[in-house]
């Protein structure tokens, strides 16, 4: 009986041992717990602090590591941290500078926080030559990122500001002095204010001196709002780059218009100019220029001081001479001046014609040498006038010189013109055949 009881606690006791054993040797089986890098933790746990992140299963959720361990620790590959907003309402606004540690990073995304400031050590992992992570990985929109002295130069060109870029949720004020010109605008031409800022295209800098981001007037669209007067407070728009003024009373530009030293387009067609300021050709970056129907009477000398001038649209006007000064407008496509009154044309005018360059004179006063009687019907008649092309000669009606079926000949010139009109404007360069009623 005794060694039966023997036996059977003998056995049981060793089932218990062993049971234990396995299960202290469980450990054995399963999977080792892999350690994250160094920095990289440091990096977690100061997101955590600064950020005050309680919900560690959801932090732990935006982050990926490298499938290679590094001397045996994990790396950050990717961190998405876009549009955070864990169990505890908990958001992102501070990046650490524990950052800088994360050099396996290859994508970063900030996006949707209320990051204001970015600690410059996130440039040691991209401004090195063998850097993993790219700009172009990088997303820090819909921030607070207002204030360029509180992000690194490694990042200044992938930040944007403001409403129109949809990008940095910033309150920007504008300029002073640009907005003091709008209010000027309106009080002077008394229309309503929001007309004009409907108008209005801002384009946001940073202020080094007052460290802050202002909104500046870039572009202004003001045509057909009965504007009679233009403030000489214009001179505070030195970062205006388009302005049209089409449609309105206008009488006279400002002196300070000379002030927009970054202007590129000027549309002030549709007014009652009756001539331009002469500081006009103080606009060095003006590449078009519309001055279509005014009353102007010359296209003045110093439009040829614009050398950045592609574009010059002055037709419909009342425009009896071209300075010669605009021969140095070499550089432009389009030089239009049809509808007006000139009569002749500067031999100093050649430079700027070429085939490359839209060149139109029609509609002038450009009558017939043989003929005291203007316009078209009359510039040629069978009694008074012939025409002559390659030694074969036309009598001539209402048109210059066609065949004898009446159609235009191929070789039709503009030998109707004075013998000193310049021969570089003649046919087919530019084509004068048609010329308006009622010249003097």
């Amino acid at each position: 009986m005794f060694s039966c009881a023997y036996k059977y606690n003998l056995y049981f006791f060793t089932l218990i041992f062993l049971l234990v054993s396995c299960a202290e040797d469980d450990s054995s089986t399963s999977p080792l717990s892999i350690d994250v890098y160094v920095s990289d933790q440091s990096f977690i746990d100061a997101v955590k602090v600064s950020n005050n992140l309680q919900d560690e299963t959801y932090l732990d959720g935006r982050i990926e590591f490298d499938s290679e361990l590094y001397f045996g620790a994990k790396r950050i590959k990717r961190i998405d941290f876009s549009d955070y907003n864990d169990k505890d309402s908990k958001t992102i606004s501070i990046i650490p500078e524990e950052v800088g540690g994360l050099n396996a990073l290859i994508e970063f995304n900030f996006s949707g926080n209320q990051i204001d400031s970015i600690n410059s050590s996130i440039c040691d992992l991209i401004d090195p030559e063998d850097a993993l992570l790219e700009k172009v990985n990088i997303d820090l929109s819909q921030n607070n990122l207002c204030d360029l002295s509180k992000v690194p130069s490694c990042l200044i060109s992938e930040i944007t500001f403001g409403s129109q870029s949809l990008d940095q949720n910033c309150s920007i004020a504008p300029d002073q002095d640009d907005y003091a010109f709008l209010t000027d605008l309106s009080f002077q031409n008394s229309i309503d204010i929001q007309l004009i800022t409907d108008k209005t295209v801002w384009i946001n800098y940073f202020s080094e001196t007052d460290d802050v981001i202002i909104q500046r007037v870039q572009s202004l669209n003001l045509d057909n709002l009965n504007l009679s007067v233009l403030s000489n407070s214009i001179e505070n728009l030195d970062s205006l780059t388009s302005l049209s003024i089409s449609g309105n009373q206008l009488s006279e530009l400002p002196y300070e218009i000379s002030s927009l030293e970054n202007l590129v387009y000027l549309d002030v067609s549709y007014n009652s100019l009756t001539e331009l300021p002469s500081v006009i050709g103080s606009l060095n970056s003006l590449k078009e220029l519309r001055i279509n129907d005014n009353l102007l009477t010359k296209l003045r000398s110093q439009i040829g001081d614009l050398q950045s001038l592609e574009i010059l649209k002055a037709g419909f006007n009342q425009i009896t001479s071209i300075s010669s000064n605009l021969s140095k407008l070499t550089g432009l496509s389009i030089f239009w001046v049809y509808q007006n009154n000139l009569s002749t044309v500067s031999v100093d005018l050649c430079p700027i014609v070429n085939s490359d360059v839209d060149i139109n004179l029609s509609d002038n006063c450009f009558v017939a040498p043989c003929t005291t009687s203007p316009g078209p019907e009359n510039i040629f008649t069978e009694d008074e006038c012939m025409c002559s092309n390659n030694g074969d000669t036309y009598d001539e009606g209402s048109s210059i010189c066609s065949d004898s079926d009446g159609s235009p000949s191929p070789t039709t010139s503009n030998n109707w013109l004075d013998p000193n009109f310049p021969s570089c404007f003649n046919f087919p360069i530019i084509d004068l055949t048609e010329q308006k009623d009622g010249c003097e």
